[in-house]
């Protein structure tokens, strides 16, 4: 465990499967969220291939489906971001992944960042030999860049002199946390009991005192220190500070007389406020900075480029790896860690806080959902902390004070009205004939002089319609295609002077039930592939291996060289290679996996008669996949007779 520069490991690695592993279950939680960002931690949680972002379009549907059931994303209502990419249509499949937690956020956030993964082994193994890996820390599931800080624990089945961890607070933190997300409590009971027989493993020389996770009612003290000890030095870092958390800074206990002293890392912005640095030198604290955490930044729906009908041809704002792979342009970082350090009086005993909340009174006393973790940490890890601390500079008043703009004043009051309109405003989707309305519970900017709403289906955010003044409803689409169901919605703010925010929220869909959502799934696909890949996944399918492509999940030509495939048909689609992959892993072709490649199939053979008979390909693609489909069948009465 080090905090110096080139030391850091991206948050999604630490999630992928090892050799011979494979994922049972996962949950995370998050404030903000990126859907793209979500794609990059499915990729690795599937391992269907390395490469991220870049992976293919077949191996991101077939981790879609391989984790449909497993994986869960908890996030604050209204904090998904509109995303930088233009393969919207396809990221309304996410939808099955999100849970999300409607806090208002006048009062309070869902703002706990936790990462917690089950796998199995794929050899045979026992499941005594089982993994299990918790993370928690200031990271969101977003692509920004800055300074983050986080704990990964390593839980394995505890064997011979072993003894099962101890760890104050985290089994009610991991209870807390699956009891929102999975129904079933002989599931969490389960769950819970498993890991009870843990040993959790931290980086080497750290040992873990407690967890505390707040939500709710329930308020465990976040910066609780052990009892009787008293510290030399106390250093704090987080980007957002405000007197109340800084008296808990205040609170924490020095040693009398000697060099004892405090000092907080943290912003411009947040030192502007003049009460904060007069309560900061009142009680003796330093002040220094470092520079603000980026924006969860995201296009809006009124910068979208004009629509592309060639799937080859979109466009994405990403490059490889940007905003996932840690801080990876030295000195372009923002703070967005969350840290105190207090340095002990003796050798390797110093008490480190890590987690999720920010030095504010709403994270440390009230009301927000948090999660920190208490460490005793060695010397030589909190020298690399103090590192990390010395390279802010001091604070000067005269020099770094700044007053808040009329930039920053229009922007401030924005955000004030979008959260008041995501707390106060529910809204549901309803279909009355070929129709498809937004209606809201309640007129959705009433007494909100100069502002304006637009709002889209995710599906076809360029279809914007902007929000009728006194009205509670609006018509987003008429004869809406099946592939562009979804419940998520994208909205954008407009403030008098301009000022916009954009953002994704999931919404009430009537007659939007698990059948429905199938049928989507499966038209979107398709419509996703097209024929020619819609048939490689197919053969992946039944082969049990991962497909291939040579576009990337976005539609970007693929920088690695792989093979082009060049008009699959079914080359390779035998009824004996099938067969034998079926003979060899019954489990590939699961109830569900056979329901969905007949679904598909008849959705390619309704899209090919559609083409006009002019196309010089129809006939022979009809052919071809008639030739598939006979295949199939035998397939398919096979696998019945065998009762699998």
């Amino acid at each position: 465990m080090s905090f110096e520069r080139g030391t850091g490991y991206c948050f999604f690695d630490a999630f992928r499967p090892g050799p011979r592993q494979r994922l049972e279950w996962a949950v995370f939680s998050t404030y903000s969220l990126d859907l793209v960002a979500l794609v990059a931690l499915l990729m690795e949680l599937a391992d269907v291939e390395g490469e991220g972002l870049d992976a293919g379009d077949v191996p991101f549907i077939q981790a879609i489906e391989k984790l449909g059931d497993k994986v869960t994303v908890l996030c604050q209502h209204g904090r998904i971001s509109f995303p930088k990419t233009s393969a919207h249509r396809i990221l309304i499949l996410l939808d099955r992944f999100l849970h999300k937690v409607p806090c208002d956020e006048r009062e309070q956030s869902w703002h706990a960042k936790i990462g917690l993964a089950k796998y199995n082994r794929t050899d045979g193994a026992t499941a005594a030999d089982g993994e299990w890996r918790l993370w928690l820390g200031s990271r969101n599931l977003t692509q920004n860049t800055d300074w983050e800080a986080g704990l990964l624990l390593v839980g394995r089945p505890s064997r011979g002199r072993e003894r099962p961890s101890e760890i104050p607070g985290l089994q009610g933190a991991l209870g807390a946390l699956l009891t929102r997300v999975w129904i079933e409590s002989a599931r969490v009971s389960t769950a819970l009991a498993a890991m009870r027989g843990l040993a959790w493993h931290a980086p080497a020389g750290v040992e873990v005192e407690t967890i505390a996770f707040r939500q709710g009612d329930d308020r465990p003290a976040l910066l609780a220190p052990p009892p009787g000890v008293r510290y030399r030095s106390i250093m704090a870092a987080a980007p957002f500070v405000d007197v109340g958390g800084l008296n808990k800074i205040v609170g924490l206990p020095l040693m009398a007389g000697g060099e004892a002293k405090r000092s907080i890392v943290t912003t411009r912005t947040q030192l502007s406020r003049q009460s904060l640095v007069e309560r900061a030198n009142a009680v003796g604290v330093t002040l220094r900075l470092l520079a603000p955490p980026a924006e969860d930044g995201a296009t809006t729906l009124s910068d979208l480029p004009p629509l592309i009908d060639d799937k080859v041809s979109m466009e994405s704002t990403l490059s490889s790896g940007d905003g996932l792979e840690g801080n990876v342009v030295a000195g372009d970082e923002g703070l967005h860690a969350k840290l105190v350090l207090a340095r002990g009086t003796r050798k390797n005993m110093n008490t480190l806080w890590i987690g999720s909340a920010n030095l504010t009174g709403r994270a440390l006393e009230k009301s927000n959902a948090e999660i920190v973790a208490r460490l005793n940490v060695p010397d030589d890890v909190a020298e690399s902390l103090e590192g990390f601390f010395g390279s802010a500079r001091r604070f000067e008043p005269k020099k770094d004070s700044i007053e808040e703009t009329d930039a920053d004043r229009a922007q401030r009051e924005l955000n004030e009205q979008r959260n008041a309109l995501v707390a106060c405003v529910t809204f549901t989707l309803v279909t009355e004939g070929k129709t498809v309305k937004l209606v809201a519970c309640r007129v959705p900017l009433e007494g909100a002089v100069g502002y304006t709403l637009e709002v889209a289906l995710l599906s076809m955010p360029r279809a914007r319609r902007p929000w009728p003044a006194a009205a509670t409803e609006v018509v987003l689409a008429e004869n809406l295609p099946t592939k562009h169901r979804t419940d998520m919605i994208a909205l954008e703010l407009r403030g008098p002077t301009g000022e916009k925010a954009a953002w994704t929220q999931q919404v009430e869909v009537e007659g939007f039930d698990a059948k429905a959502r199938r049928e989507r799934d499966h038209e979107a696909i398709i419509d996703y592939l097209g024929h020619e890949r819609a048939m490689l996944l197919f053969h992946a399918t039944i082969a049990g291996k991962p497909g291939d492509s040579e576009l990337t999940w976005d539609g970007r030509q693929r920088p690695f060289g792989r093979a082009t495939h060049k008009r699959p048909g079914i080359f390779g689609l035998t009824l004996e290679s099938m067969l034998t992959s079926w003979a060899r892993d019954p489990e590939t072709l699961t109830g569900d996996v056979r329901e969905a490649i007949t679904a598909r199939i008849e959705i390619l053979r309704r899209s090919l008669e559609e083409r006009p008979p002019s196309d010089e390909k129809r006939a022979e693609d009809l052919k071809n996949l008639n030739r598939f489909g006979e295949t199939w069948k035998v397939l398919l009465a096979a696998a019945g007779r065998e009762g699998r």
